[in-house]
């Protein structure tokens, strides 16, 4: 089947009005049961989860592949991740951001597109150690990054929101307008969220650590992405969704951590597959992570919403079992030959060479059977049973 593109041009665009839908927070997680609620200290066993709430009102439906999504409150960025929204800037670019920044200082962007070096054509509003401020429209690089800001504001942590339309930059109720001329966001390079986009390998890419909240871009007057922070509600997956063209975002480097997690004593779980059955239970089938002997807290977490059930899951010893072989000795001799044994562990471990201890038999030289005994040795397997 042959791929088709979609192509936006910003000059032909058309102003579309989109009201964007609030996140709401999440109803915490419930865990009825789990079942089995037993298993091996080796772990790697599944297990079922049922309960209510583990999935939570679907808002968004991608257009393409039908997958649904829940709203998040903001997507949190670490440094590591960027999300390309696929806009370039073929006309006036006006932008509109929902942000906090993290606790440590350092140099970041909340979006950019840059042009490739000596014609710096700044990107973004930025943050660089500990003041941060509003880059544009640079025809020569900068000799530093505050010369270049039209506001320096001491860095801080709080929630602001930031927009740029037309010649004025607006961060919460200051507003700025340019004194050099056109206020534009310019670039050869599709606009990065959490990150500028810089690929000339002169000045480096500065990743985004903090939260967006909801991001806009307009082209020529047109909204052309309205993003809001989702996850999939089957796989957990986090990025943001554009309720313009019904379309999701994931990150295009490193991950978003997962909306969904499943911990047996603060461990984490694997392969966690949410359903929903709103009739009944949702339930989580997931595989149970190696641990010690007791018994220990399951939680189930729904982004920031945790439900713990406190003692509901029991890590049996693994079973070593010695299962002696057929042997036989002639009428008449007086030593009885050693009987052989093999071993086996539930739990999988290698048990070649390994010895337990040792097989008797029932006193008696008549022909015949013979019922064993078995004399077990000291040995080092910790958390085992011993049968045979």
């Amino acid at each position: 089947m042959k791929t088709k593109k979609l192509f936006i041009s910003c000059a032909a665009a058309v102003m579309v009005a989109v009201a964007a839908v609030p996140a709401v927070a999440a109803t915490p997680p419930s865990i009825s049961a789990i079942i089995p609620n037993v298993g091996a200290i080796a772990g790697g066993n599944t297990v079922t989860i049922t309960g209510h709430n583990f999935v939570p009102q679907v808002d968004y439906t991608d257009a393409l592949s039908g997958a649904q999504y829940a709203p998040l409150e903001y997507l949190t960025f670490t440094g590591t991740q960027y999300i390309n929204s696929g806009v370039k800037n073929n006309g006036v670019i006006d932008a509109e951001v929902d942000f906090n920044f993290a606790s440590s200082s350092g140099s970041g962007a909340l979006f950019g597109a840059v042009q490739t070096y000596p014609y710096f054509f700044a990107d973004a509003f930025v943050y660089r150690q500990t003041t941060y401020g509003f880059l544009y429209n640079l025809t020569t690089a900068p000799l530093l990054w505050q010369s270049s800001m039209d506001t320096i504001v001491a860095y801080d942590t709080n929630r602001h929101t930031f927009s740029k339309k037309g010649n004025t930059a607006q961060l919460d109720a200051a507003s700025i307008t340019s004194n050099v001329g056109t206020m534009a966001l310019v670039g050869t390079y599709d606009f990065y969220v959490g990150a500028n986009n810089f690929q000339d390998g002169i000045i480096y890419n500065y990743y985004l650590k903090g939260n967006i909240y909801s991001l806009k871009f307009w082209c020529n007057s047109a909204l052309v992405r309205d993003f809001v922070p989702v996850f999939n509600i089957a796989t957990g997956e986090k990025g943001l969704f554009d309720i313009v063209n019904n379309k999701f975002y994931g990150s295009s480097a490193g991950a978003f951590d997962n909306a969904y997690a499943v911990t047996f004593d603060g461990i984490a779980a694997g392969n966690v597959v949410v359903v929903s059955n709103n009739t009944i239970n949702d339930t989580i089938t997931c595989t149970v992570p190696a641990h010690a002997v007791g018994t220990v807290d399951v939680a189930v977490s729904l982004d920031s919403e945790r439900d713990t059930l406190k003692q509901s899951y029991t890590y049996l010893p693994d079973t070593i079992t010695a299962s002696p072989r057929d042997t036989f000795k002639v009428y008449g001799t007086t030593a009885d030959p050693a009987i052989p044994y093999t071993l086996t562990d539930n739990g999988g471990h290698d048990m070649t060479g390994a010895t337990v201890g040792s097989f008797d038999r029932a006193a008696g030289e008549d022909v015949g059977e013979y019922r064993l005994t078995f004399n077990p040795a000291d040995w080092t397997f910790a958390d085992h049973v011993f049968k045979f």
